[in-house]
């Protein structure tokens, strides 16, 4: 937030230049003591009827909370702050009074500039009638040239239900227009916090839904974009008849949400409250320790790191409980798409993902055993041939080498292609058949067991056309 001015709380209305800069005969003299390097914190607030409306309710707002007289009309700019009015209550009141109550040395003005009924494209330039963002941008810059201030210090937005009844597809688009309109102005900085307000849940689809809309506008900028999920609030609160709009209590406990929302407005870990989706748009997941550490030598980091002193803290695990064949699963996908979402194909003799176990040499994570999964052929649609790979790092080395691959064909290859199988005893296994089950013999140097051969002839090899005994005598 901007730094805090220090104005008196009992001072008057403060209106426009060409008029008494405040309403007291001392204001030039209270002008005067504030520093010139202090700023005013100035909330704008913009949407539609859950911003326009302003019930009766009865309250006691904090004596250094100021509103500005605008009337309504879009084509009109107000003139002046006036103390906040006690007998009514808007969420923009309630929001901006919280704040203030925080931060009693401070001055804090709101500006609120809604109209009922409306879509986000009167906020777009080249938009319909009432141009909001004209009203906006003219009142805006009224008050501060009021108060002496420079910038804003948050925009609330409540607005979306008239696009959720249109079927809005362009919203979140639409919305980033917006915000770069904003970021044009000099009263409006790149990190000025945003704080979105949800649309009614109680007064169901399409209202409801709109939230996920709402919700990704946030995600596109979660360091200062924030979605404030009127869900939270209960059924009681909203009006008996669409359940669009909140009573008088209502709109004060939503705004006691948004302020507490706005002191966290950096939103990396988001939850979908109508999915239940958990999404984390930046930086990494560590449980168990207070930094992300590097997997290897050469400084990688893995975006998720559990650190643990024991064998439980130190798991992770996967509990399947459904009454069919399924189980749970792993899954490590790759794609040669250089965005999140992209489906690019792979191509032959890509890495699909490996495991890896390392120890501690004392200083870095060295590689013990690998399993890893490539690409083995040229891929197509619905056609991706595989080979997994199992290396292990030999006694004074520090990097794993392939000890047995499986290929597309099934085939095992042992030690660097020589193609044979070996048991836990380093015995050579063949596999077995008859005389009369021998497989073709057209893969010259191949070696089988032939169980119902005499004494002497057990193991045949292949010549390339038929299957001898060690004697040279064609098996038969």
């Amino acid at each position: 937030m901007r730094s805090c001015s220090l104005w008196p709380s009992a001072l008057g209305d403060i209106t426009v230049a060409g008029r008494a800069i405040l309403a007291d005969a001392d204001a030039a003299g209270q002008r005067a003591t504030i520093g010139s390097g202090v700023e005013p914190v100035l909330f704008v607030y913009t949407g539609q009827s859950n911003v326009d409306n302003r019930l009766a309710y009865a309250w006691a707002p904090p004596p250094n909370l100021h509103l500005w007289n605008w009337d309504g009309d879009t084509t009109h700019v107000g003139t002046a702050f006036t103390a906040m009015d006690a007998t009514t209550i808007s969420w923009s009141f309630s929001d901006a009074a919280d704040y203030a109550r925080n931060h009693p040395l401070a001055q804090v003005y709101v500006v609120k500039i809604g109209h009922s009924g409306i879509p986000i494209s009167k906020w777009m330039a080249g938009g319909p009638t009432p141009d909001m963002y004209a009203a906006v941008k003219a009142n805006v810059e009224a008050a501060l040239l009021v108060v002496g201030g420079a910038k804003i210090a948050k925009i609330g937005w409540w607005q979306g239900e008239a696009d959720a009844v249109a079927g809005a597809t362009t919203y979140v688009s639409d919305f980033n227009s917006v915000v770069a309109r904003l970021r044009g102005e000099t009263w409006f900085d790149y990190t000025t916090p945003i704080i979105i307000m949800g649309t009614s849940v109680p007064g169901g689809a399409p209202y409801s839904t709109f939230n996920i809309t709402l919700a990704q506008c946030a995600a596109e900028e979660p360091d200062v974009r924030k979605c404030v999920f009127t869900s939270q609030l209960p059924a009681s609160l909203w009006d008996t008849g669409t359940h669009v709009h909140l009573i008088a209590e209502g709109y004060y406990q939503a705004g006691l949400l948004s302020s507490k929302a706005s002191r966290a407005v950096q939103q990396k870990f988001f939850i979908d409250p109508f999915t239940g989706q958990y999404t984390l748009t930046g930086g990494n997941l560590v449980k168990g320790f207070t930094a992300a550490l590097a997997i290897n030598a050469t400084g990688t980091v893995a975006g998720f790191q559990i650190h643990g002193i024991d064998a439980g803290s130190s798991s992770f695990a996967i509990f399947s409980n459904q009454a069919t064949a399924g189980s749970g699963t792993l899954a490590l996908v790759k794609s040669r798409g250089a965005v999140a979402g992209a489906n690019t194909i792979v191509q032959n003799a890509d890495s699909l993902g490996q495991i890896t176990w390392r120890g501690y040499d004392g200083a870095n994570p060295i590689p013990a055993v690998t399993i890893s999964a490539s690409v083995d052929g040229t891929p197509g649609a619905n056609d991706m041939p595989g080979r997994l790979a199992f290396s292990t790092t030999a006694d004074g080395a520090a990097s794993a080498t392939e000890r047995l691959r499986i290929d597309s064909t099934g085939a095992l290859i042992h030690r660097n292609n020589a193609q044979v199988v070996v048991d836990a005893n380093s015995h050579l296994n063949f596999r077995s058949y008859t005389v009369a089950t021998v497989p073709s013999a057209s893969v010259a140097g191949q070696a089988i067991y032939v169980s119902n051969g005499t004494s002497n002839k057990r193991m045949a090899i292949s010549d390339g056309t038929n299957w001898r005994w060690p004697d040279g005598a064609i098996v038969s």
